[in-house]
């Protein structure tokens, strides 16, 4: 009876963490950077690459735009998926 009321109170040993045990129980998920190809480089490709690049990304490119502009989207999107 006494010791589920020193229990129940916290009045017994008290029990202590350590910093690994808490590093070790929980899991961390690291997303892979990403390379984001420099602005000069993405104005070089054609509006069809940078379509199948932004495919290959996650993005969907609308080609009626001008290629700045889908450089602009696709480096947008990219740099937002490292972060």
């Amino acid at each position: 009876m006494i010791s589920f009321l020193k229990s129940l109170f916290g009045v017994g040993e008290k029990k202590t963490l350590k910093l690994s045990d808490y590093v070790a129980n929980k899991k961390r998920k690291v997303a892979p950077l990403i390379l984001v190809p420099s602005k000069a480089d993405m104005s070089k490709m054609t509006k069809a690459k940078l379509e199948e690049m932004g495919r290959n990304h996650g993005i969907e490119l609308d080609r009626r735009l001008t290629k700045d502009k889908l450089v602009t989207q696709l480096r947008k999107h990219m740099n937002a998926k490292n972060k």
